[in-house]
Formats: structure tokens, sequence, C-alpha cells
């Protein structure tokens, strides 16, 4: 519910992501969560709780552990039970002898690896905690997509909310444009740029209201 709660809010991902990790790590038995992002090709740290990894750490996309989870779109599951010795610089580098992970995609593209682990001798991953990281892995997946979806139509919009003045993206993509055009049909072209003194002081003063008026 909380996560959920912060997911309507539009709160900053990896608020989202770092809380997701901290519930991860108090499914039964788990010492260690995380959640990996795929970047460029490479799976990166995005976000760990019960672990000491550095964020540059990274696992290329065809490794054969990543490509594995990834092709199957199952949970991967290893244990004393089920072993994968594709996955043992995985486990070597998150210093885990227990792992349950899960792949989570965005518009059916690989884009996360959701996991969590633990060191317990003759461990063995119980079905409900594999269910419980589903269920996680779902709140993953919406907030991944969310997310990517703002983006997204944060890139179409052309104008600013509070103003209706063109954004600086929009300014940005047609300015040389804009120039070119003036030098062809020779006639002037300008660029504005106002700045508002002491408008922090302003805004502290009389409050936000007030000061979107002076936009």
């Amino acid at each position: 519910m909380q996560i959920s709660s912060l997911i309507t809010k539009g709160a900053k991902l990896d608020d989202i992501l770092n809380l997701c990790v901290e519930k991860l790590k108090t499914l039964a038995d788990s010492s260690a969560a995380f959640i990996l992002f795929l970047d460029n090709n490479k799976m990166v740290v995005r976000a760990q709780a019960g672990l000491s990894l550095d964020y540059d750490v990274s696992f290329a996309e065809s490794d054969e552990c990543v490509s594995r989870m990834f092709k199957s779109g199952a949970l991967t599951v290893i244990d004393t039970k089920n072993f994968n010795t594709s996955c043992l610089k995985l486990l070597s580098v998150l210093n885990i002898k227990n792992l349950l992970c899960l792949p989570i995609y965005l518009a059916r593209k690989p884009a996360a690896i959701a996991g969590v682990g633990n060191n317990i001798p003759d461990f063995i991953y119980k079905r409900e905690t594999q269910e419980l990281l589903d269920i996680f892995g779902k709140q993953v997946a919406i907030a991944i997509e969310s997310d990517w979806l703002t983006a997204k139509v944060e890139g179409l919009e052309i104008k600013d909310m509070l103003t209706g003045l063109y954004n600086e993206r929009y300014v940005r993509h047609h300015l040389d444009e804009e120039i070119k055009r003036a030098i062809i049909y020779q006639r002037p072209c300008g660029f504005v740029l106002a700045r508002i003194q002491n408008f922090t002081s302003y805004q502290k003063l009389y409050g936000q209201v007030a000061s979107e008026v002076v936009f």
C-alpha cells in the first residue's frame, strides 16, 4: 500500500525503488535486497539494502546469468535445492549464497532485475516467498512504467504550464532553425532572456501563489 501510494503521488522513481528494496529485505529470511537496472546494455545497481555494493558495479546484458533470467521471464531460484553455475559471478559480487531474482520488463523489453538473498546454510526458498517477490516485482514494474510515461509526456509538451510560453526544450530545438530562416529571408530574429532579481526572497515573503502571478 505504501509503495502504491508513492506511485500514485508521483514520487521520484529512486525514492520508490529505495522503499521497495527496504520492504523486499523483510521477506522471509532475506538479509539483502537489490534492484539492477538495464542501462546501455549493462545491468547497474539502482537500489540496494543489506549490501555494500559499489554503485559502479555492473553486469553485461549478455552475461549468461542475466541473459537466462530475461529469456525465461520467470523467477530464478538459487539455493541448496536449485543451483546454477552460470550465476556464480553474480553470487560472488553480491557475496550471497542463496538468491531469488525476478526479471522486470517495460513494454515487453528487459528493464530491470529485482532480487533478495541470504547466506543461510542448507536453505531452500519457500513457495510463499517466491509469490511475495512476484507481487513486489509487479509494483516495481508499475513504478518504472509510470516514470517512463511521465518522461514521455513531458517530452511531448512544448509549452510551460505556468507561463504559457514555449519551454526550453522547444526553444533549443527551434532556435537554430529560426536563425537560419531569418538569414535566408533577411528578416529580424530576436531571443529575449529575462531574469527576475530577488525572486526567491519575494517567493518566501509573499508565498507560492503570489509569486506565480509575477509570471
